[in-house]
């Protein structure tokens, strides 16, 4: 769903927390990269009561600054990771070839790991 309002997320946050399995380990899945952007969005579900697997796709453009960042984020949130990585001169030749082509988002190879990696 497209969330517009605070109102709108204390919402879905509620909807996840009721689905919540008492079983389970997990409520929700966060992808983490490193960055500013990710590393935000876990603290909001941290913060908001969730219990986030956190997943990371090694696609060979890491930074030093980013693994550092991750195993900083997982650690002080008391989080698993699970870190998957691609083969790097397969994700170049289609990151090439998209870019090549003129798609203007040359991430969709990666954003299709991630997804493809959550639901196995």
């Amino acid at each position: 769903p497209v969330i517009h309002t605070k109102a709108e997320i204390d919402a879905f946050v509620t909807k996840i927390r009721k689905l919540r399995n008492s079983k389970s380990k997990y409520d929700c899945v966060i992808g983490l990269s490193g960055g500013v952007d990710s590393a935000y969005l876990l603290y909001q579900l941290v913060k908001w009561g969730l219990k986030p697997l956190a997943v990371h796709i090694d696609a060979g453009w890491n930074s030093i600054e980013s693994v550092e960042n991750i195993q900083i984020l997982v650690k002080h949130f008391q989080l698993d990771l699970e870190t998957v990585i691609i083969d790097w001169k397969e994700v170049r030749q289609l990151q090439l070839a998209f870019l090549k082509s003129g798609v203007t988002n040359q991430d969709v190879p990666q954003d299709h790991a991630f997804f493809t990696s959550i639901i196995q």
